[in-house]
């Protein structure tokens, strides 16, 4: 009985000294000087982080990154002006059509299916109601 207490405290404190691998995150790779690779790294499931102006209001520079974890599932996030943030989960299918419609340079609807706008605070906005709110100037 005695042993078994000694092997369980060297193996807890073996356990409690070694470095916390899976809850340390990876650094994000540095910013490229442009967007023109993030449908390849969509692609390839490649970290990425880039500025670009947006189409909405050319002044606003708009931050992208991307990252895969290694449960599969890939997380996209893009600045928006009006302090929102465009906020994807994406499966295979939905990175490959998210990549599709920016080569294409569109916006497409069935591309956004996995996405949600969220504002500064993190409340989801519908996609409708800024639609209205952009085309109402």
């Amino acid at each position: 009985m005695v042993f078994r207490l000694i092997a369980a405290a060297v193996v807890l404190a073996g356990l409690f000294s070694a470095p916390a691998i899976g809850l340390t995150t990876r650094p994000w790779p540095e910013s490229a000087p442009d967007c023109t690779a993030l449908a390849s790294a969509l692609r390839s499931r490649s970290a990425f982080v880039c500025r670009q102006p947006t189409t909405a209001e050319p002044a606003f520079e708009g931050e992208h990154r991307f990252r895969c974890d290694q449960d599969q599932s890939c997380t996209y996030t893009q600045t928006l002006p009006r302090e929102r943030t465009l906020w994807c989960r994406f499966t295979e299918a939905g990175r490959a059509a998210f990549a599709a419609a920016i080569e294409a340079g569109a916006h497409e609807p069935t591309a956004m299916r996995e996405c949600e706008l969220r504002d500064r605070d993190g409340a989801i906005i519908p996609f409708e109601g800024v639609r209205n709110a952009d085309h109402a100037h």
